[in-house]
Order: structure tokens, then C-alpha cells, then sequence
């Protein structure tokens, strides 16, 4: 074999290494914490919420509270479609100054227009709604999940298990007691928790799904929260038939 053959055939074979190299790390799983710090900067203007809690009230009474939370940041417009055990049943609407809320009771339903203020400000709602969308994990909990990929536009990053850190980590500043029904889920035992985190191939988050099984006064309960439609394209607007139908009480309690 002469010697530019050699050369030939060796550049060839360092070429090849190269590609093998390049495709293994284009193809290679990354790191949770790196997924985790940038998912947490994904900048979030839209986002639905399922709720499902199962829990004992103060009396030892078992109580069910499940419903949807819908929100959109500019402009403000956050929708509520949420039940308690004890045939309470509210659809809520909230926009920058007004809410509109329909009450169920016994099978009739009527909407109300009140300022929101009569609730709680505006300024609280999106407190609230910022709190819920704040994925914020300490290092020590981003190095608990394991990833892999998720179909082909993303990844997956799953914990099963019953860390103490993540726990405060998604209680921490509301966290999961913002759309808890169970007033006492911050200070509650945790026994376990199952959750997942879906982010694009950018790492920006699209989604996350929270199981938590948990005792407060020796009883038993759980909470599920799944996050879905993150940054989608539906915009949120209060329906016409809202607008137009619902009982003007901004007047009352002044």
C-alpha cells in the first residue's frame, strides 16, 4: 500500500470516528439538572391546570375537589370550572377588574358580574397564577429525576420516591396548596410522590404531572396536577353570552 493510500484510508477512518462521535452526542440523554435549570427560565404566557385532590376535612369527613384552571397572562383572563364534595360547584371567569362567576345549587345555575375585588385583587390572582407556574427545584431535587426521550419533539423527566426536598420544593411559595383544597397540604407528612416534567429538545417546559400521597392528622389523602397546553396558540377571552347574561352586583357590599 503506497503511502498516500495510507493517508487517504486514515483520513478517511478519523472521519468516520468523528461522525460516530458527533452522532452519539447528538443522540445521547442530558443531564436532569440541566434540563431543570432551563426549563425553569421557559417564560410561560398560557397554561391549563387538572386538579383532582381526595382528603378528610377537620371533622374526619372525606372531601373530593377536581376541577380545571385555565390562564392566560397578557391580558389577564384566568377561567375556573371547579367542585366540592357537598354539591359546590363554581365557574369562575376573572379578568383585570371584573369577575364573573356562575354558582351551581341544586341543578340551577346563574352568572353574577362583581368587581374582583369583592374576591380578592387582581394583583392576588396573578400572584396566585405565578406561583402555580413557577417550576423552581432545588439542585439537590433536580439530581432526583431521570430522563429519556418523549416521543420525538422532547423529553421526559420522572421521580418516584418520597424525597423530603422535592416536597417543600413544590410547596414552597403556595406551590401545590395554591390549588389544593386541603388547607393542610404545606404541613403535611408526605408518603409518597410520583411526578414528570415535559420539556421540548430547547428544554423549554410544555407540561408536568404531580401525583402526591400525603397524611396530615393521621389521615390519608392525595393530590394530583397536571399541567397541559403550556404556550398555546387558543387565546382566552370571556364568552359573549357571559358578558351579556350575567346579574351586575358591583354595587353590592359597599
Amino acid at each position: 500500500m503506497t503511502m498516500k493510500r495510507r493517508k487517504i484510508l486514515h483520513y478517511l477512518l478519523a472521519g468516520f470516528l468523528l461522525l460516530a462521535c458527533l452522532t452519539l452526542a447528538a443522540c445521547s440523554t442530558p443531564n436532569s439538572s440541566t434540563v431543570l435549570r432551563k426549563a425553569e427560565k421557559t417564560k410561560i404566557s398560557n397554561f391549563q391546570l387538572q386538579v383532582d385532590d381526595r382528603y378528610y376535612d377537620k371533622s374526619g369527613r372525606p372531601v373530593a375537589f377536581y376541577g380545571t384552571i385555565r390562564c392566560q397572562k397578557q391580558p389577564f383572563v384566568l377561567w375556573t370550572d371547579l367542585t366540592q364534595t357537598g354539591d359546590q360547584h363554581v365557574k369562575m371567569w376573572v379578568a383585570s377588574r371584573y369577575a364573573y362567576v356562575s354558582l351551581y345549587k341544586d341543578q340551577h345555575q346563574a352568572w353574577y358580574k362583581a368587581k374582583a375585588s369583592q374576591y380578592t385583587s387582581a394583583s392576588q390572582f396573578q400572584k396566585i397564577v405565578n406561583d402555580l407556574n413557577l417550576l423552581t427545584l432545588s439542585a439537590k431535587s433536580r439530581g432526583l429525576f431521570q430522563v429519556a426521550r418523549h416521543g420525538k419533539t422532547g423529553y421526559v423527566l420522572t421521580y418516584s420516591g418520597k424525597s423530603k426536598s422535592l416536597w417543600r420544593d413544590i410547596n414552597k411559595s403556595g406551590g401545590l396548596a395554591t390549588v389544593s383544597g386541603d388547607e393542610n397540604v404545606n404541613g403535611s407528612k408526605l408518603t409518597k410522590i410520583n411526578m414528570q416534567i415535559y420539556v421540548n429538545r430547547q428544554y423549554q417546559l410544555t407540561g408536568f404531572k404531580i401525583v402526591a400521597k400525603y397524611k396530615t392528622a393521621g389521615k390519608s389523602g392525595q393530590a394530583k396536577v397536571t399541567m397541559s397546553d403550556v404556550n398555546s396558540s387558543k387565546k382566552l377571552a370571556i364568552p359573549k353570552a357571559v358578558l351579556e347574561n350575567s346579574v351586575d352586583v358591583t354595587q353590592a357590599n359597599k
